[in-house]
């Protein structure tokens, strides 16, 4: 599994698909942390990416490029 930092790098295609990466790296930042005001935290804003997500496609299927950038995302990552 890459480094969160890592993960950070913007990838081609749809935005809604970086932010559910944020989210995914949250949760697993979450789980590290022993200290439960920070795990919290961690989970607040994992909840916080989600919503992006969620209102980033809507706006990606309105545009008409949801399904154009995981074609995009497939292709550039088999390479």
């Amino acid at each position: 599994m890459p480094t969160p930092a890592a993960r950070l790098i913007p990838r081609p295609g749809p935005e809604s698909l970086n932010y559910r990466a944020r989210a995914h790296d949250c949760r697993a930042m979450a789980a590290r942390f022993r200290v439960d005001f920070a795990r919290t935290q961690m989970l607040k804003s994992a909840e916080n990416f989600d919503r992006i997500a969620r209102d980033e496609r809507e706006r990606e299927i309105g545009l008409g490029i949801a399904e154009l950038g995981v074609m995009v995302c497939r292709v550039h990552w088999r390479e």
